[in-house]
């Protein structure tokens, strides 16, 4: 199980302050599917979001919290910046491509 801590003390007295702790054991995967946003801070390119429509791959369902770390973020391995988390131009576009492809099969 892991924890997650923060204090309270924003604004608060020193006899005040406390610590709060939220325990998590496992984690549910879902894969959403990506749609037209409405976000307006991006500011070029069409904004991309997720849709409400997803899928929960059988492998990996339902697992214990430290079971998902060791496969998601390898010790060896670095977490990605928020530079790296941002999704550029091109790929929104592209995303948003393959959507109305997919549409156009149906």
């Amino acid at each position: 199980m892991s924890n997650i801590c923060c204090s309270t003390d924003a604004g608060r007295s020193v006899e005040d302050q406390r610590q709060i702790c939220v325990r998590f054991a496992t984690v549910s995967v879902r894969q959403f599917s990506y749609t037209l946003g409405d976000s307006p801070s991006t500011s070029c390119g069409p904004p991309t979001a997720l849709s409400w429509s997803y899928s929960c791959p059988n492998s990996l369902n339902t697992i214990s919290i430290e079971r998902y770390e060791a496969l998601c973020h390898p010790q060896d391995q670095p977490r990605r910046s928020r530079r790296e988390l941002k999704m550029s131009v091109e790929r929104r576009r592209q995303i948003l491509q393959d959507i109305c492809d997919d549409d156009d099969d149906d």
